[in-house]
């Protein structure tokens, strides 16, 4: 089928410099909103612990796994970068958010830069750069310690590098996106898009050589994944049973059997049309101006077919496709898909706004008070959550633990402590999944203090832990626990330990 694109009318695209002075107050916004008291806010997450624990471990420690996570292997770009940042300003969750917020900023100008490539045109790729830069959820997940900010700014450049259209530029395209593939391979999904996107560029109008399109598709593919695969085949020789753990804990699905009922399934894929929904409604009300405008652009464009339409349309529609049909579809996940989203709600402010129509003056007006509404409501969402998701548990366990634990004391605790303690600290999450396996982590490990977090650990074991050991500290959201003291080989109450192992019956 031969896709043949139309531009929208708009105004010349030369640059000027009111053109140039919103592009760089744009993007100084936007490194602004993502780098300013990165550690202050948002509160953290787990994910953010799992993510940047190995990197730690690795830099004080020397060991990838002493906690038996096995993250290395699915980002080791991500993993690699942090060990650099961590080696520079020491491990803590604000050195990894670091990371992620100048990641993101990079983007919105990689994304400025991307579009004014495809379509020939500056307004629509600053009004495109505009929509992503403060697309609320696109700030708040820029300003986390988690992979898709940093993994989407290598698959920008990547594509950036392949729409400029020269044959060495498939090269580079393809080097890129296979270490966005190391970053995270579910970056996967964006080869049949470009894909696509080179067979419509060679049935254009400026038509090149019958098998071009076939040719540049197929070699940017090879690229990418023999690049990718040698680094993955690299790592599992080094660690494969500690490799395989990993995919196959992640491609297995099991652990996401809880969160969904597919009617059709296929390791983590699978058809949920309940889960389905509720996602989709989540990304409105999580980011409901650039959805609802991006729906009404990929409408318009379907009729007027703009121009880049042939690169972002396959983006949205195949990006959309690949992490709906995931049993766990988490928010963070559709930031992948976010250029396309902001792609088209550029194209709904332009069309919207009565562009090429006679009255040019109420256009401008028009799209000016729809990207003044935007901005005034992203800001007012960071500025609301900068007050209400204040990072306050981090900050107090960390203090409380360098003021009154020797640094050789070993510490078990969420994930998301572990990464900013001096101390050896383990991740709770794979070392007490019950009461059993903490009696047995605890004596293996020495732990000699247990940080209970409410939120993050289970009831039971938090009823065990309180029934047995004395409280050291005490916070609205969690315990200490004195579990043994320094050069102690064996727990404080080796009594309760015994009783709380299985009996034979149970065994």
């Amino acid at each position: 089928m031969t896709v043949v694109e139309t531009p929208v009318s708009g105004p010349p695209t030369s640059g000027t410099s009111p053109h140039l002075r919103l592009l760089v107050a744009m993007l100084a916004g936007a490194s602004l909103i993502r780098i300013a008291a990165l550690g202050a806010f948002p509160e953290i997450t787990a994910d953010e612990g799992l993510w940047t624990n190995s990197s730690k471990n690795r830099v004080v420690f020397g060991d990838w796994f002493m906690d038996l996570r096995t993250h290395l292997f699915l980002s080791p770009v991500f993993h690699g970068a942090t060990v650099a940042v961590f080696g520079v300003l020491g491990p803590s969750i604000a050195a990894a958010r670091l990371l992620s917020a100048v990641a993101g900023s990079v983007s919105v100008f990689l994304l400025y830069v991307l579009v004014t490539r495809v379509t020939g045109r500056r307004d629509l790729g600053l009004t495109t750069a505009l929509v992503f830069a403060f697309d609320a959820l696109g700030v708040m997940l820029s300003r986390r310690a988690l992979v898709e900010s940093f993994q989407l700014c290598i698959m920008l450049l990547s594509v950036t590098i392949l729409v400029r259209g020269r044959a060495r530029d498939v090269l580079g395209g393809g080097l890129a996106l296979g270490v966005a593939m190391l970053t995270k391979l579910n970056t996967v999904f964006l080869l049949p898009v470009l894909g696509l996107f080179l067979l419509a560029r060679s049935a254009g109008p400026a038509r090149r050589p019958t098998g071009v399109g076939w040719r540049d598709s197929l070699f940017l593919a090879a690229t990418s994944i023999a690049l990718a695969g040698m680094v993955y085949w690299g790592l599992y020789a080094w660690h494969p049973q500690e490799f395989v753990q990993a995919f196959g804990f992640e491609l297995d699905g099991v652990h996401f059997e809880s969160r969904s009922n597919p009617v059709v399934r296929l390791g983590r894929f699978g058809l949920d049309p309940i889960q389905l929904s509720r996602t989709i409604l989540g990304l409105f009300r999580e980011s409901p101006f650039p959805m609802v405008l991006a729906t009404c652009g990929a409408a318009i464009a379907v009729v007027v077919r703009p121009r880049g339409a042939a690169l972002f349309g396959p983006w949205l529609i195949v990006g959309m496709a690949f992490f709906l049909a995931q049993m766990f579809q988490p928010v963070r996940y559709f930031h992948l898909v976010s250029p396309a989203v902001a792609f088209f709600a550029a194209v709904a402010v332009n069309q919207g706004g009565g562009e090429g129509a006679t009255d040019t003056r109420r256009s401008a007006l028009t799209r000016r008070a729809v990207l003044g509404a935007y901005l005034v409501f992203s800001l007012g969402y960071v500025g609301v959550g900068a007050v209400a998701n204040r990072a306050t548990k981090l900050e107090q366990v960390v203090t409380w633990v360098r003021a009154n634990t020797d640094p050789a004391a070993r510490i078990m605790a969420a994930g998301y402590f572990c990464t900013d303690l001096p101390n050896r600290a383990y991740a709770h999450y794979h070392l007490a999944r019950d009461t059993a396996q903490l009696v047995q982590s605890l004596r293996s490990y020495r732990i000699n203090y247990v940080v209970y977090d409410s939120a993050e650990w289970r009831p039971a074991l938090g009823t065990a832990l309180a029934a047995r050991f004395p409280v050291v500290k005490a916070w609205s959201f969690g315990v200490v626990y004195q579990v043994m003291a320094i050069g102690d080989s064996a727990p404080a109450s080796p009594r309760w330990l015994d009783s709380m192992a299985p009996s034979a019956a149970q065994r």
